[in-house]
């Protein structure tokens, strides 16, 4: 039946004509304010950022100083393929491993000040890892009932939850820009833009070591995909291998950027199982410490998941989603492993751990605002807000810390010590340091050269005489300290702080007469003085006897008793006159004319005898490390002695002694 009065027309014909043009004007007004929104947070978290580094003068973690000085380097002298380092793989040939980061620092070494340079860098990093972290998290919370501001609040406490993370971040190393370039290709691939994996893949051969794991987290979500989700398309795996080995072949120092790379990547693994001193950062946490200091992360992960949609959604393979949570997931779950392997990874395992929750939170149909917990249903943000209360004890005590060893000293003291120490060291001058403060050195004193940076690896493998001979030295268990600085490690000067474990070494030298202070504060410089060994006597030969009386038989044989005579004297190899002084001794006498009554010191690398015509004058039972003004003192009168050594332990090759004339 047909009505024949006035027909109003249909509720929704004017919405079905405007509604389009009224979500262009929205969505238009909401991409504005996203915009605005995300500029706003990236300028928020830029300032904070440099606002906390600016608090100090100094720059946290020695490493920082090594990238400084090459980029300084390179933008003085262009891409050099040398650094002055005498014995380790990265002097000649260099085959430099984090060439990206150097890039990256020369425009800022080349026109701020050090320390700025150095913090602005860091803070620029800091900021594109926490904003790209950000912008992923908000497309993953886009099908969530919570607001997508938690997108921002997300990374940005992540390293208030973990303090561990944090102190990954405040450091100027290569693993920020890997971690930022791996962001970015995982992004590409869940996104389907894998050609972008070609330059990405480019700039992580040239700016990180562990090419082979980027290639091979790549190689997993292919076969992964194949095998689960019978995805066939190669370009997961080739545009990110095309882009590896591009940036390998076209490095400036290739071929040798490959034999860095085997060194990092094999060597430095054998060097760590045969305790090759690599420092802690590669050893696993205990389980009460990962707690402790990872602990408010792993709450905020706890209820995230509890706040998870309980309706099952079935996703097809091929979906965004479920590409989203095998691309994360392998990410997680590979640098998951080497964290709970070596703590250094913790800077990866983290962030791949939340996207991966999130995405599959979200593939699982999101979540809500409260987290379920049997009955009790908690708010999502009093979960976050308990999560930041229980991390606030440890993080607050690791910024304590941080502020410790970043802190400048009364008057500046640490800054005015490194400035004054460089000025001393001559150009050329050959400097033996230790590894892990030599990038100090090499920013401070440019003008000199030394062994090794980095890592020890550099020098155990190629110089495994020198490395030996350098780890003697610097643990405080060579006794000739000046005969092995000059001999086998070519140096005339050494450098080290003396509160670092550096055993009994200072007082080595300290009181060494071929040593002289050139600088102590917090750090100490010693030149190697030659020909100042007149004090010592060193005219030692084998006897048949302690108990002999008068001149020793020079020459004679020496008895089969091994109580009377051990071993046969044997000068060390390649003596150096002016230089050696301490005496490998078995059973060993001397004859001294005194003009007067002479003091002496008597220093024993371990138990010894020392006679005095025929009878005895000191016994030494313990073994005092031949340190040289710890020795035992003596006084001789007048007249001709004859002083006799028995048992040095001449299985060691470290045994022997020093004699020196005190006065005169």
């Amino acid at each position: 039946m047909t009505s024949t009065g006035p027909q109003e027309p249909p509720t929704d014909a004017a919405p079905a004509e405007t509604a389009p043009e009224e979500q262009e004007l929205v969505s238009v007004s909401d991409s504005r304010w996203r915009r605005l929104e995300t500029a706003g947070f990236l300028a928020l978290l830029f300032l904070a950022v440099f606002a906390w580094f600016r608090q100090s003068p100094l720059i946290y973690d020695s490493d920082s100083y090594y990238h400084l000085a090459v980029a300084r380097l390179f933008a003085e002298r262009g891409l050099v393929d040398q650094l002055p380092l005498r014995a380790s793989e990265l002097g000649d040939g260099f085959g430099d491993k984090e060439l990206g980061l150097h890039l990256f620092l020369v425009p800022f070494v080349a026109t701020l000040e050090p320390v700025l340079a150095a913090q602005l860098a860091v803070t620029v990093l800091w900021t594109a890892v926490l904003a790209l972290l950000a912008l992923l998290v908000r497309s993953l919370l886009a099908e969530s009932a919570v607001s997508p501001r938690w997108a921002y609040l997300l990374p940005v406490l992540l390293p208030w939850l973990s303090s561990e993370f944090a102190w990954r971040l405040v450091r100027l190393r290569a693993e920020l820009g890997a971690l930022l370039l791996l962001l970015l290709s995982l992004h590409c691939v869940v996104r389907q833009r894998e050609r972008w994996l070609v330059p990405l893949g480019f700039l992580f051969a040239w700016s990180y070591t562990a090419w082979h794991a980027y290639l091979g987290l790549f190689g997993l979500i292919f076969v992964w995909r194949l095998l689960v989700r019978d995805d066939r398309r190669l370009q997961i795996l080739l545009y990110p291998t095309l882009g590896v080995f591009s940036g390998l072949a076209l490095h400036p120092h290739f071929p040798h950027n490959l034999t860095i790379w085997v060194l990092q990547s094999f060597d430095y693994f054998q060097g760590k199982a045969a305790n090759l001193d690599v420092g802690n950062e590669i050893q696993p946490h205990t389980t009460d410490l990962l707690l402790r200091i990872d602990g408010g992360l792993f709450l905020l992960a706890l209820g995230l998941w509890l706040a998870r949609r309980r309706a099952a959604v079935q996703l097809p393979s091929w979906s965004a989603s479920t590409l989203a949570v095998d691309v994360w997931g392998w990410a997680a779950a590979v640098f998951w492993v080497l964290y709970l392997l070596m703590a250094r990874f913790s800077i990866y395992a983290f962030p791949f751990g939340l996207l991966w929750l999130l995405s599959l939170l979200a593939a699982n149909g999101g979540f809500e605002r409260v987290s379920r917990l049997g009955r009790l249903r908690i708010p999502l943000a009093l979960v976050l807000l308990v999560a930041c209360l229980a991390a606030a004890p440890e993080t607050t005590k690791q910024i304590g810390e941080y502020r410790f060893r970043n802190h400048p000293g009364p008057e500046q003291v640490r800054l005015r010590d490194r400035e004054e120490l460089a000025r001393r060291i001559p150009d050329g001058a050959h400097v033996a340091a230790r590894w892990q403060q030599t990038p100090l050195y090499l920013w401070w004193a440019p003008q000199g050269e030394y062994l090794n940076v980095l890592d020890p690896i550099f020098m155990a493998r190629t110089y495994p005489e020198a490395f030996d001979a350098q780890w003697r030295v610097f643990h405080g268990q060579e006794p000739d300290t000046p005969l092995v600085l000059a001999r086998d490690l070519d140096s005339s000067f050494i450098a080290f702080n003396p509160t670092a474990p550096v055993g009994s070494l200072y007082q080595r030298l300290e009181n060494d007469p071929r040593m002289v202070k050139v600088w102590h504060g917090v750090n100490v410089l010693f030149r190697v003085q030659p020909g100042a060994t007149e004090s010592f006597v060193r005219d030692w030969s084998p006897v048949e006897s302690v108990s002999a009386v008068g001149p020793p038989r020079l020459g004679a044989e020496v008895s089969a008793d091994p109580w009377r005579a051990l071993h046969a004297y044997v000068r060390l190899p390649q003596p150096e006159p002016a230089l050696e002084s301490r005496i490998e001794c078995s059973v060993l006498a001397t004859a001294l004319r005194l003009d007067e009554t002479s003091r002496f010191e008597f220093a024993p690398w371990d138990p010894v005898s020392l006679w005095r015509n025929g009878q005895l004058l000191l016994d030494v039972r313990t073994s005092p490390g031949a340190v040289l003004g710890r020795g035992l003192e003596f006084e001789l009168p007048a007249g001709e002695h004859t002083l006799a050594v028995r048992r040095c332990a001449p299985e060691d090759p470290a045994a022997g002694f020093f004699l020196r004339r005190l006065d005169g």
